[in-house]
């Protein structure tokens, strides 16, 4: 079963606290993931 990853920036609401692009990375980077996005407003 595919498996995707979304990270939200949430403005700044969660980009202004981890740096989201490198969460990004590190899930495109997992095993089982297939995809890997980061999104401004999900």
């Amino acid at each position: 079963m595919p498996t995707g990853v979304y990270i939200c920036h949430c403005g700044s609401n969660i980009a202004g606290t981890i740096d989201v692009e490198d969460v990004r990375r590190h899930a495109e980077r997992l095993k089982d993931v297939d995809v890997a996005m980061d999104i401004q407003f999900a």
